[in-house]
């Protein structure tokens, strides 16, 4: 009011977000989308092109690094610098190996095995499924098999290492099709954005305001058509 705007549209990023990965796959119309990002999440759906749903959590992957650091006494940048080497992308591990000591510069080497690490990120990522899509009740009713599963996770190194690990936990109850995706980019969202507000969506309903016309305007109209 005090800038004299007039809001003709407010678009929510989680429908642009939706609508744009739609115009992406033509043949995909049903769908959940899953946002995980390091301090936040969220999961969209989507039913036959109608926007239907979106949740929000105040956690993200940053909660897999603080359970390590937790549990095996060690800082980030050690955790970081691990997970940098992809040492553990696909890989099972035996209990008697243990992190090398290259991880520990200049700092007092700690003999911790790597499948500790495995089983504290697994304990977690389920969680994260099952708070997000597994055991949500609030979705229950949409939750059907094959449905497609499009994934964003927003940490690279969590990305790199864990992908198939988040693939399996969040498909397990259902058999969802996961799909990991990139995340939108923001000039890519401006002009979906633009695009929505300007032409509509195709599920969308737009109402149209007719004015009452006056006594003499509608004599004129009956005159001259």
């Amino acid at each position: 009011n005090k800038n004299n705007l007039n809001v003709k549209k407010v678009l929510i990023k989680n429908f642009i977000e939706g609508a744009q990965l739609i115009n992406q796959n033509n043949n995909t119309e049903t769908f959940f989308k899953i946002k995980i990002n390091k301090d936040n999440s969220n999961i969209s759906f989507f039913d036959k092109s109608s926007f239907r749903y979106v949740e929000h959590f105040n956690f993200g992957t940053s909660i897999i690094f603080k359970d390590i650091m937790k549990v095996c006494s060690i800082d980030y940048e050690i955790i970081e610098r691990i997970l940098s080497d992809k040492s553990y992308e696909n890989k099972s591990f035996e209990d008697h190996e243990l992190l090398e000591e290259k991880y520990f510069p200049q700092r007092n080497y700690r003999k911790i095995r790597k499948k500790l690490i495995i089983d504290i990120v697994n304990a977690r990522i389920e969680e994260i499924a099952s708070i997000i899509l597994n055991k949500n009740i609030n979705i229950e009713f949409w939750k059907k098999s094959n449905i497609p599963i499009y994934m964003i996770i927003e940490d690279e190194l969590i990305l790199d290492n864990f992908k198939e690990n988040f693939k399996f936990y969040f498909s397990q109850d259902y058999n969802f099709e996961i799909h990991l995706i990139d995340n939108c980019q923001t000039n890519e969202l401006i002009m979906s954005a633009a695009h929505l507000s300007i032409y509509g969506w195709k599920k969308e309903a737009i109402p149209v305001t007719q004015t009452k016309n006056s006594l003499i305007t509608r004599i004129f109209k009956s005159l001259f058509g």
